[in-house]
């Protein structure tokens, strides 16, 4: 995983603690303080979150969550177990970041879940009720619709949607020019499919060992 700088920060300073039930009862816990002055959502103690982070009220992070440098947690957004939300993240709508997942500079909307030990990051898209689990990477690209990317999957860059499965090894990659983070020509939509193991989908995807992210 790779290595999230840690700003200096503490969990909601200069603000009464209180009890506060994240669901699973009562635990000690704060409101964050915003940069600009507002009062954030609830974070418990054994979280942290970065004094430069965004927390919007009904924004929650709980557990042993970590919310890095300028994170934003939007909206009615949760990340808790031991989840952690770097640089340059949002998570927003009703989203869920949680286990050991990782997201950096990406964005996690709608009611999207990331879970397990999947990482999304380079500018990735998890959205409507996409589900990214398992050691599955998203890196770039965006992930939609009701697909399950999961297992050792890997995105790249690609654009994802309707009502798939993506699993076991299998790599999803942009055609050749594009950066990650870019728009890509590749558009799986439609018809159900179960995309598994090393599968070649056409011509613009690419089956390869499983890399390994920078």
């Amino acid at each position: 995983m790779p290595a999230i700088p840690r700003r200096a920060g503490h969990v909601a300073s200069a603000v009464t603690r209180q009890s506060f039930d994240f669901g699973d009862g009562l635990v000690r816990a704060a409101r964050h303080n915003n940069a600009d002055g507002s009062t954030g959502g609830w974070v418990a103690d054994t979280a942290h979150v970065d004094d430069g982070a965004f927390l919007a009220p009904d924004a929650r992070v709980y557990g042993n969550a970590r919310v890095f440098g300028d994170a934003q947690v939007l909206d009615s957004a949760m990340v808790f177990d031991n989840a952690k939300v770097g640089d340059g993240a949002r998570v927003m709508g009703r989203a869920h970041v949680y286990g050991a997942a990782y997201v950096d500079g990406s964005t996690v909307s709608g009611v999207a879940r990331v879970l397990g030990m999947a990482q999304v990051s380079h500018g990735g898209i998890v959205t409507d009720q996409a589900r990214v689990n398992g050691e599955a990477k998203v890196r770039g690209g965006r992930v939609a619709g009701r697909v399950s990317v999961k297992g050792r999957a890997w995105v790249n860059g690609a654009h994802v949607d309707g009502d798939r499965v993506i699993d076991g090894d299998t790599v999803l990659r942009a055609e050749a020019g594009h950066a990650a983070g870019e728009q890509s020509d590749i558009d799986l939509r439609d018809e159900d499919l179960l995309i598994d193991s090393l599968a070649a989908i056409d011509s613009d995807l690419f089956s390869l060992p499983q890399p390994t992210m920078a």
